[in-house]
């Protein structure tokens, strides 16, 4: 047998020092891959750490031993397939970096956790951003392809067995087992039920990942379940009551949705040399003195709409629920319209697409939609048609109506004022210099104000009885270190100002960050609705209908004093007197019967969002149909619009 001179060397050395020696080897040799693995898990801890303290001035505490190990692995599977491991440690490194700037990113600008439904939104991203920045990811997402390929190799078979179990096992949890899955996480780590935008931070981008795909499982099997028998879900208006209504006249009835509309003086810090929002409007807005709670902050204008045209929460368990509805028939507002002989009519200057809003139309009930293909983009604000033109253009797709006197149900969604705010600079010059958000948001509201009041004052004077209600999506989107609301020290002026601003990492709740600017008007007069969640606006449209009879054959939720208006699957309850947080919170007597027909309340409203879904997601054969002829529906060309992406400007 012979022997190396290094191997002579540990046989001639003392035991310990051969020991040493072989330890020192085995180190040398194995250095690389330790470091490859430990180094990218370390720097994406870092940055998560800095982004804690980015969004709080303070140093993070938060427990993230989880996380970390969830890093670790991650890091593991990555290198395990590379050939080369410094090459793989950078890979890997882009990847979590890639990975956490997603979840802080839309953190900073929407407060919400990434979920795997976003995937579904991609559409709607690749449609707002634009051309060169997805020039950009392009590239960059190919050359990180390209690299990864060319250092891809494959691990012996018990190691790939060892990397790809603990997933496999945990897939297979998942889909056998969620609620024990979700019990045994929340064990390892509760959940920030009040605040999920900073469980992602407090726990972990990839902790809260991962518990999102088990939440996702369980309430899938939620929808699967029968109904409750005990809590009868929050159904639409039977055919009874919709009999027994005083409908001798059907006014046309006009459902404005305005993108991140928001009242400018609630910039209080802010000084303008003239109010933003048009003096018409604004009267309208004193009148009335209401305020609508959105589901959302920042996007996601969707959500809104489920609630505005189907009454239920969007308890957002699925996401977006536009983007999961596939043409089945379903009770929302413009089917219980046109059941009263209603025309329903949707009109919205985006792709089908975008949040796939041409099969959710359908499914919600209208007879006919406009979307891109049907508008002229000739009048741009950034990308976006400016409300102006959506309203001249509207008013034409409707006048059929108008003229031969049959009820109408018009139904619009505007685009102009959605983030960066950017304006026609010819047509809509700046009336409030400066490169601010605050001004950029001022400049915005100034001219889709003016031009809805136009466009309503066009309405009332053409039909004197019409039914016209005005309201925003969603504030807009923050962006960095909420500097659109720090700066502006934003809050509601009519609410009371002993209470922590919602953008502040200790609030308890959201509810301030959900209310948007509410007018309503009928037969030429405001009508005060006070404070209202935006799934109450079906029951309200059909009292103003009815005058009235509706809610008194029915218990109309704006009716009561507690609002109910959940934060995701939490309930939060509160008052219009002073909006507190903690109205039916844990204190409360269980003896209230306010604060127990709230509890019902939101029993209900999930077995309601049970139903809907189920309605939603499921194609029936007259909505296929429906869908496949759309120039018998009035659906001009959406065949075509459904190959193409829509205008991008």
């Amino acid at each position: 047998m012979t022997f190396s001179r290094k191997d002579r060397n540990l046989l001639h050395a003392p035991q310990g020092e051969a020991v040493q020696n072989m330890l020192s080897q085995y180190l040398h040799k194995r250095a690389p891959f330790v470091f490859s693995v430990a180094g990218p898990a370390l720097l994406a801890a870092v940055y998560l750490y800095l982004f804690g303290y980015y969004i709080s001035r303070r140093l993070y505490r938060s427990d993230l031993i989880f996380e970390f190990g969830l890093l670790i692995y991650f890091s593991l599977v990555m290198i395990m397939f590379q050939r080369r491991k410094l090459v793989g440690a950078g890979l890997t490194s882009v990847a979590l970096l890639s990975l956490y700037t997603a979840f802080f990113g839309k953190y900073i600008i929407l407060h919400a956790p990434l979920t795997f439904f976003d995937v579904r939104a991609l559409d709607e991203l690749v449609y707002t951003l634009p051309s060169w920045s997805l020039m950009v990811i392009g590239a960059a997402f190919a050359g990180f392809c390209f690299l990864f390929i060319k250092n891809l190799t494959r691990p012996t078979l018990t190691w790939t067995w060892l990397v790809l179990a603990p997933p496999l096992g945990y897939a297979i949890s998942v889909l056998l087992f969620p609620q024990t899955v979700i019990a045994v996480l929340n064990r390892a780590r509760p959940p920030e039920q009040t605040r999920r935008d900073l469980d992602v931070i407090r726990n972990g981008p990839l902790f809260s990942l991962a518990r999102g795909v088990a939440e996702a499982m369980n309430m899938r099997r939620f929808l699967d379940q029968p109904p409750d028998p005990l809590t009868p879900p929050n159904a639409p208006p039977t055919t009874s009551l919709l009999a027994s209504l005083d409908l001798k006249e059907r006014p046309n009835v006009h459902v404005i949705l305005l993108e991140s509309f928001i009242d400018p003086l609630n910039f209080t810090s802010a000084r303008f040399p003239l109010d933003p929002i048009n003096r018409r409007f604004r009267r309208w807005m004193n009148e009335t003195r209401s305020v609508a709670l959105s589901p959302v902050f920042g996007g996601s204008t969707a959500q809104a709409e489920v609630e505005i045209l189907c009454g239920v929460p969007s308890y957002g368990m699925f996401g977006v629920e536009f983007n999961h509805f596939g043409g089945g028939r379903m009770q929302c507002l413009p089917a219980i319209l046109r059941s009263l002989g209603y025309t329903a009519v949707g009109s919205v200057p985006v792709p089908t697409q975008f949040f796939n809003c041409g099969r959710a139309y359908a499914s919600v009930g209208f007879d006919r939609g406009h979307f891109a293909e049907d508008f002229a983009f000739t009048d741009m604000d950034g990308p976006w048609l400016s409300s102006a033109e959506v309203f001249r253009q509207v008013l034409q797709f409707v006048e059929p109506e108008l003229t031969n006197g049959t009820p109408l149900f018009n139904y619009i969604v505007t685009t102009s004022g959605h983030f960066p705010f950017r304006l026609n600079p010819t047509a809509r010059p700046p009336v409030f210099p400066g490169n601010s958000l605050i001004e950029k948001v001022a400049n915005a509201v100034y001219y889709n104000s003016a031009a809805v009041a136009d466009f309503v004052e066009k309405l009332e004077k053409r039909d004197p009885k019409v039914i016209i209600v005005i309201l925003g999506d969603h504030l807009p989107p923050s962006g960095p270190e909420d500097a659109l609301y720090r700066r502006g020290d934003y809050h509601l002026r009519d609410i009371k100002r002993n209470r922590p601003r919602f953008w502040e990492v200790d609030r308890l709740s959201a509810l301030e960050s959900r209310g948007t600017v509410l007018v309503a008007r009928k037969a030429g007069r405001s009508v005060p609705l006070g404070v209202i969640s935006h799934f109450s606006l079906p029951e309200i449209i059909l009292d103003l209908v009815s005058n009235g009879s509706y809610c008194q054959r029915h218990d109309c939720m704006n009716r009561r004093r507690v609002i109910y208006r959940p934060n995701g699957l939490h309930p939060v309850f509160t008052t219009a007197t002073d909006f507190p947080d903690t109205v039916c919170g844990a204190g409360q007597p269980n003896h209230d019967a306010e604060c127990q027909a709230a509890q019902h309340q939101h029993l209900a409203m999930l077995q309601g969002y049970k139903r809907l879904m189920r309605e939603g997601v499921q194609p029936s054969q007259s909505a296929i149909h429906w869908m496949s002829g759309p120039e018998e529906r009035g659906w001009s060309r959406m065949e075509r619009i459904t190959r193409r992406s829509g205008p991008r400007r």
